[in-house]
């Protein structure tokens, strides 16, 4: 098959495709071949988007990384149940080839005392809305509630008042 972005390694071709794009505004968007490779390859290297203007870019890490260091911090007797079940969800997990990359790039760096299995839903619509709908339910569950922080608490004690919650 083909896509207009894929991640290196993927056996799915990249599918030339026209490099600007018009938005609703007017304003035009030149998504070149370049750009297109870039997005879903800086998923697992940001640095990548070094020449942007992201803030915090320099020190960032790609999303395997995160996902290792984030079991890792768990106690140790939790670990093996998070390598075991890890969930690769939202719309840039639909980029080609993203799913076994990951899954590829977690191996590399997880002590093989854990065995890794990728938890993916397979209906593309569910895999780019996951994200929301479980957002939605935190949200909406009363004990998350107190966890949040009002305008009117921020305003009260700016970014430092979440460490009172």
């Amino acid at each position: 098959g083909t896509a207009a972005a894929v991640v290196a390694g993927s056996k799915v071709k990249r599918e030339p495709r026209p490099t600007v794009y018009t938005l609703p505004d007017s304003t035009e968007l030149d998504m070149g071949q370049e750009i297109c490779e870039r997005i879903p390859e800086s998923l697992f290297d940001p640095r990548l988007l070094s020449d942007s203007k992201i803030p915090g870019i320099e020190g960032a890490r790609g999303l395997h990384r995160l996902a290792y260091e984030a079991a890792s911090a768990c106690d140790i007797d939790v670990r093996r149940e998070l390598f075991g079940g890890l969930v690769l969800s939202g719309g840039c997990s639909l980029f080609p080839g993203v799913a076994e990359r990951f899954q590829r790039e977690v191996a590399a760096i997880t002590p093989q005392m854990f065995k890794l299995r990728m938890v993916s839903p397979s209906l593309r619509q569910d895999r780019s809305s996951a994200p929301w709908v479980g957002g939605s339910i935190l949200g909406s569950l009363g004990t998350f509630q107190q966890m949040w922080m009002s305008k009117q608490e921020y305003d009260e004690y700016g970014a430092v008042g979440i460490n009172r919650k």
